[in-house]
Order: structure tokens, then sequence, then C-alpha cells
């Protein structure tokens, strides 16, 4: 997609998401959710389907109309006026262009709508699919044109008409993996470079992850948590959140006088003083913690690290390897632990290692 086009940037606005809540029928789509999306933010809804992500973005671009809460862009109330007065521009999963239209009518066609002259119309759409790199492609059908030139003339048709907030729901999901993963980057550079405020929907972790300033993990309706991309990862708030974003062992344990924790009759990790200082967790409570592979240390020697295991299996990842490690408890009545660890090294499965959490969070 082109470059060069700040002097055509939009001016960004704010989505404000007041009490929304959304009921079809007997079944609660969406449930008191609140969000503030700022100017010129890439802002993505994840989570799995059914969780109601479609459905909230379909409400901010007036095709579904909330059962409450209010929707703001900028300081106007749109939740209340109809689709083609929000200047909200919508990236549809399925591209929904018109197969009997040229790939200039299906850009054109708002603009049409809008009622410009002909030769406004012409610069505004060679100025859009300029954009996405498809100039020179505008007498073409949608049928002439691969699945990723179909998108991004969907993102032209969105774009050539200015809007102050782009909605794309889950735009890549139709192309494979290796066009994926450049497609999402040029939308990104795109997106920056015009400096609108975009919505992005996806059920993809490693995209929300790469492509986000912010996330909202969303779960059966709810928002669970909202932070930036490191915030979700590196801090998740609850159990679904660290199980949905990444990889992760989930640890029930205790929390003792000495101020570890402990799972059954092993201490796994010292919490820093700071932290019991803090009040967040009290000598005796019983939480759930979450550790990343990453987070977790492995040594070939089983006895330089506190914790005694035996490697279960080994995934080969091609810059790194998964290890699944069971560690040993002291007495034959508490059950074994197994922790999902990131290693560089060419442990086999068997091999007696030792391990050494490094850090972890605590979810709820």
């Amino acid at each position: 997609m082109s470059k060069g086009i700040s002097q055509n940037a939009v001016t960004p606005v704010d989505v404000t998401l007041t009490g929304i809540k959304k009921v079809f029928n007997d079944t609660v789509a969406l449930d008191d959710v609140n969000l503030q999306i700022r100017p010129g933010e890439f802002f993505t809804l994840l989570g799995p389907s059914g969780c109601g992500k479609t459905t909230l973005l379909r409400i901010i671009a007036g095709f579904e109309k909330p059962s409450a809460g209010t929707v703001m862009v900028g300081d106007k109330r749109v939740d209340d006026i109809p689709p083609w007065d929000r200047n909200i521009g919508f990236v549809f999963q399925n591209y929904a262009l018109w197969p009997h239209m040229t790939v200039f009518s299906n850009v054109a066609y708002g603009l049409r709508l809008r009622r410009l002259d002909r030769r406004q119309i012409e610069e505004q759409v060679e100025w859009a699919l300029g954009l996405v790199g498809l100039s020179g492609m505008s007498k073409r059908v949608p049928g002439q044109l691969s699945g990723g030139q179909q998108q991004r003339v969907a993102i032209a048709r969105a774009l050539v008409l200015r809007p102050s907030v782009l909605l794309l729901d889950e735009p890549l999901s139709n192309l494979d993996a290796k066009l994926r993963i450049e497609t999402r980057k040029e939308i990104r550079s795109l997106q920056r470079e015009l400096g609108i405020t975009a919505l992005y929907v996806t059920h993809d972790q490693e995209e929300a992850l790469e492509i986000s300033d912010r996330i909202a993990v969303m779960n059966k309706g709810q928002v669970e948590q909202v932070g930036t991309p490191e915030e979700i990862y590196d801090s998740p708030l609850t159990r679904f959140v660290a199980e949905f974003v990444g990889l992760t062992s989930t640890v029930h344990g205790v929390i003792t006088e000495r101020g570890t924790l402990r799972a059954g009759d092993l201490d796994l990790y010292t919490f820093p003083s700071s932290f019991m200082a803090s009040g967040l967790a009290a000598v005796g409570e019983e939480v759930i913690a979450a550790i990343r592979p990453e987070k977790i240390r492995v040594s070939e020697d089983a006895s330089a690290l506190p914790l005694k295991g035996k490697v279960e299996e080994v995934t080969y990842l091609g810059s790194s390897r998964r290890v699944k490690v069971q560690i040993a408890s002291r007495s034959a009545a508490t059950p074994p632990l197994t922790l999902l660890a990131a290693y560089s090294g060419t442990v086999k499965p068997g091999a007696e290692v030792s391990v050494e959490i490094e850090a972890l969070s605590l979810v709820r």
C-alpha cells in the first residue's frame, strides 16, 4: 500500500461506548460494555467466536441498535442516527463487493450517493486506489482479482469517503497465512499515515498483539480486560485472558507466611517484598497463578535450579522449543505439576531437568 499520504489525513476522533447492552430474543449478546477509544488509536476487539465483538462493531456502525447504552463519536451521539449519517467506514469480513461492478464503481458507490460531480469522484477514487496499491486496476471486476486485492478494494471503498472512524471486521480471515501477515502490517501502516481512529475485530491473538495500540479482550458479551499488548500478555487480570492470549500454565496455590506461592507441597515462587506489602494478596489466600512459558527457566543440570522435573514432551517451533515438564511432588499423596516452558536447547523427552519460575501473574 502506498506511502506519502499525510496530506489526506483525517482529523482523528475518539469513540466512547457507555453501558452498551444488546439482547437478541432471550440471548444477551452484550452486557454493559464501556470503552473509550482514543483519537487516532488502533484499537482491537479480541475474543473467541460468539463473544459479541462483531455485534459491538455493528452497533458502532449503525447496523444494529443497542438495547441500552450510548455511542459517541467525538462530541456527537450517533446511536440514534442512521449509518449513512455517522461518517464511519466499515470493512466487512467477506468484503461485500458487487461482483458485476468494476473496481472503480465499487469504490465510487458511496460518492455517487453523495451526488459528487464526476471529476470529484474520479479524483477521490484514484486517491483511494492509490492508497491501497491498486492504481491501474479500476476497470477490473472482483472476479478478476485475488483475495488480497479484493480486500484492498473493500478498504479503498471505506476510506474514499474520508470517514472519521474506520471499522474492520476480521478483514483478513479469508487470506492465507503469509498474505495475512503481510496485509495486517500494511493496514497498520496505512492507519498510522492517515491518522484515522480504527477499531479492528479479530480472534487471532498474534494479530492483535502485533498491530494494536490497545486491546479489549471480550468473553461472553463482556470486556475482561483493556490494555496495551504488553499489559494484556504480561499482566493478564483474569484466567480467561491468560489462557486465551498466548500459552500459559495455570496453577492453583496458596500464599504462605514466607511470601511464597505453594502448590501442594511445592514452593514454586517467592513474591517480592514490595508485592506482599502492596496488599494485593494476603498470607493464607488461595490464588490462581498464570505463568508464561518464557518466564520459566529450564536447565539440563538437574540440580542447578530449585524445582526438579522430567521432560514429558518437546515441540519444535523453529527459533525455539516448547517443553512440557512434569514437576515431581515431595509426597506420593500430592499429584505432580505440569508446566510449559520455552527452551532454546535440545533437551529430549524423559530427561531429568531443573526449573525456576522467574515471574507470574495472579488472576481471578
